[in-house]
């Protein structure tokens, strides 16, 4: 089952996606041994940091009108993990883009500055995260050398 516990208590599938968000920051990081540039989904990755960084833990109704249901305290204790290898992911991805997302700058400021403020224990005027995406919104991405 996807969450059966894995490797130091926590969920085998949460544990597997920030090994994800490890190895795509390590490849990001990396220059491939090609000439040409390497199309990088930067929407996507974009878009996976935020859902990551968006999570606090808080409980979910798994449907309209039904009760909130309690995270698991093996999901609590790897949120930290996940919020790590995320906040690396997206360091890595502005690193790797530069210039070349300045279209997502608005959606990477949106999501590191409601990250900070959750971290910090204030709300701020924002609600709960979802995707922030720019104006062009789709599948793009950018490339690095």
């Amino acid at each position: 089952g996807g969450f059966s516990s894995g490797g130091g208590g926590a969920p085998a599938a949460l544990s597997r996606a920030v090994s994800l968000m490890r190895c795509l920051t390590a490849m990001l990081h990396a220059p491939f041994p090609v000439v040409a540039a390497a199309p990088v989904p930067a929407d996507l990755l974009l878009g996976l940091s935020t859902r990551v960084l968006s999570c606090d833990g808080a409980g979910v109704a798994t449907a309209p009108g039904l009760p909130v249901v309690a995270v698991q305290v093996e999901v609590l204790a790897t949120l930290p993990k996940a919020h790590v290898a995320a906040a690396g992911l997206l360091s890595a991805l502005a690193e790797c883009g530069g210039g070349a997302l300045a279209r997502l700058a608005g959606p990477i400021a949106r999501t590191l500055d409601a990250s900070l403020r959750r971290g910090s224990g204030g709300r701020g005027g924002r609600g709960g995260g979802g995707m922030g995406r720019g104006k062009g919104g789709g599948g793009g991405g950018g490339t690095c050398a």
